[in-house]
């Protein structure tokens, strides 16, 4: 298996998780709308930072298709301790098994 792992935490230039966003989640709307397509199944994860130490995360399977599809990903369904007010980084985590 692999992971495919997008971090967005400021301009920092570094692989380390910088926390140099400063964003208001509730000020943006009420979820996450991401189009993807892919030719197997996997899942994908959003995490969330407020600090190292305190984060969110949400996981959806994700099916197989020929097509974009929109996956609905509401603040709301984020489980941990990551306050909306003061997000600091963003990951999302696409898994994949290595298809042979």
């Amino acid at each position: 298996s692999a992971d495919a792992i997008l971090q967005y935490d400021g301009v920092d230039g570094s692989a380390n998780r910088a926390l140099g966003l400063g964003a208001n989640l509730n000020n943006l709307g009420v979820a996450f709308l991401v189009d993807i397509q892919t030719d197997l199944a996997t899942s994908f994860t959003i995490r969330l930072f407020t600090s190292q130490s305190s984060s969110s995360e949400v996981t959806q399977p994700i099916q197989a298709s020929n097509s974009l599809i929109t996956y609905v990903f509401p603040f709301s369904s984020f489980t941990g301790s990551a306050d909306l007010n003061e997000i600091g980084a963003i990951e999302l985590q696409i898994n994949a098994e290595i298809n042979t």
